[in-house]
């Protein structure tokens, strides 16, 4: 069997492909919504216009699910190969994927939602070890 690489880009149809695209949801069932959606060439047109909002310094502004605001976060994955063929889905043992900001004080912070026991402690400096989903899983051969 041959190994490769995996790149992981944004929804290209989104026309963000070095990030995740984000889109913005206000729907209540909003996954079944971005499923089908994702079906048709309109659908994923509409999807690509459903940006979040931004301060006034251009700066995303994530809502917490009170809000009725919920975000996803859409990724492509392809194997780094001739062609860029999708990656098998059966061989993927674990995904995550984690948000972090910039810290408002340092730029060489990053920082993470944190809450203690059932207490909401909010953004909080993130450690080196603090490597959340757990990089030692991977693509299984």
């Amino acid at each position: 069997m041959v190994s490769h690489g995996i790149l992981l880009t944004g929804a290209a149809f989104t026309g963000i492909l070095r990030v995740p695209a984000i889109l913005r949801r206000t729907d209540r069932e909003f996954i079944p919504a971005i499923l089908n959606g994702l079906m048709t060439q309109e659908g994923r047109g509409a999807l690509a216009l459903t940006k979040p909002d931004r301060d006034d310094s251009n700066v995303l502004k994530l809502y917490q699910p009170v809000h009725q605001i919920m975000h996803v976060a859409l990724v492509q994955v392809s194997c780094d190969t001739t062609g860029l063929p999708r990656l098998d889905a059966r061989k993927i043992e674990s995904c995550g994927l984690v948000i972090r900001r910039i810290s408002r004080s340092d730029a060489n912070v990053l920082e993470r939602w944190s809450k203690s026991a059932d207490q909401v402690v909010g953004w909080v400096a993130s450690s080196d070890g603090d490597l959340d989903p757990d990089p030692v899983h991977g693509v299984r051969e």
